[in-house]
């Protein structure tokens, strides 16, 4: 679970397990209630989260939920976002239930927002690549197909447009969720996107050495293997040296063989020989390199725009750049970004993730 997510829901649990052991003053301090709005007490448009005044079955099922739907967009949008999607919701819920349906609380308001916008970023994603209509998404290194997500976020936005003619509060949340995430895939680009699947039906062979009778080459074969890969690094070190943000992160010093190891890391990951697993470290050891320095998507997004025009220097072109670009894009906004506040928090044993092939 993620740090938003179990925050929040570890301070709603704390508050119901309260209610239920017969803190019924903390319940009426903090539920909706339209005459102490009213009269000022303006805490209350966000403070019936707090509490879930449910049977002990019907909160069980809703903490599972929540935890699931709160870590996938958590993991989409990053914690800043998501507090924003989850303020949204209850914001949004509680407001409406103020006049739909006063006098109580819960936190499944705030979670929808969060869903929706998952709905959004789902929805409009897909539109975004609907010329190369990616049929499979790509989550933490596993493929899905996204014909069901579409679907499915089309029903759960028609649901919140049901749920708000029926003055439901949980309708307002999602919809308030859905236009919250629109704003934000459409003016982010840290948000994660769809990563480009491969081909329908096939599975990534295990690496063999370029020429393999048989094998259909990987991205590392495509972007000229090692050669291709020790040039492109080549490339995007002098561009971020020379970019006045990027170049912080290497203001401390840098490893004298920190082209070829990033060469080695890129080769493994984009299907090539796992040379950097076997001399120099796992996934966790990269992550933990890039983790403990707050966020920085200005950072992020500047290194990225390197990436582009060290493309360009390195020569690439055709399909192959664009999923050289795809990828790195997606490394430097997920799992290197993944863990800014601290380099302890980065798991153990991870393994490099490997990346599609373009074929």
């Amino acid at each position: 679970m993620t740090r938003a997510t179990f925050t929040t829901l570890s301070c709603w649990a704390v508050g119901t397990i309260l209610y239920h052991l017969g803190a019924t003053g903390l319940f009426l301090a903090i539920r909706r209630d339209p005459h102490a709005l009213a009269h000022g007490q303006v805490w209350r448009l966000i403070s019936p989260v707090l509490v879930q005044p449910d049977p002990w079955s019907a909160v069980v099922v809703l903490a599972v939920g929540a935890a699931i739907v709160g870590t996938a967009a958590e993991r989409v949008f990053g914690t800043p976002r998501w507090i924003l999607l989850f303020l949204a919701g209850a914001l949004a819920g509680h407001t409406a239930g103020e006049f739909w349906q006063p006098y109580s609380s819960g936190i499944s308001v705030g979670f929808a927002g969060p869903l929706g916008g998952l709905v959004a970023w789902v929805l409009l994603t897909r539109v975004r690549g609907r010329r190369s209509a990616p049929r499979l998404a790509r989550v933490r290194g596993r493929r899905y197909s996204a014909a069901p997500l579409v679907i499915g976020s089309i029903a759960i936005l028609a649901g919140a447009i049901w749920l708000t003619i029926r003055t439901d509060i949980h309708g307002p949340a999602l919809l308030a969720g859905v236009v919250v995430g629109a704003v934000l895939v459409g003016t982010s680009s840290t948000v994660r996107q769809w990563s480009p699947p491969p081909e329908p039906g096939r599975r990534p062979a295990p690496h063999r050495e370029v020429g393999d009778a048989g094998r259909m080459p990987s991205v590392y074969d495509e972007a000229g293997g090692d050669a291709g890969l020790r040039r492109l690094a080549a490339a995007w070190h002098e561009r971020v040296l020379a970019d006045e943000v990027v170049s912080h992160a290497f203001s401390h010093g840098f490893h004298p063989d920190h082209t070829e190891r990033l060469a080695a890391y890129w080769a493994e990951a984009l299907g090539g020989p796992p040379r950097y697993s076997r001399d120099y470290g796992d996934e966790t050891t990269v992550v933990r390199m890039h983790s403990g320095n707050g966020p920085h998507e200005e950072m992020d997004r500047r290194a990225i725009a390197c990436f582009d025009q060290a493309l360009t220097d390195a020569g690439f072109t055709g399909p192959v750049r664009r999923t050289l670009y795809d990828y790195f894009a997606w490394a430097t906004t997920t799992t290197m970004a993944r863990y800014p506040g601290s380099a302890d928090d980065v798991p153990e044993g991870l393994p490099i993730p490997r990346w599609p092939r373009t074929s």
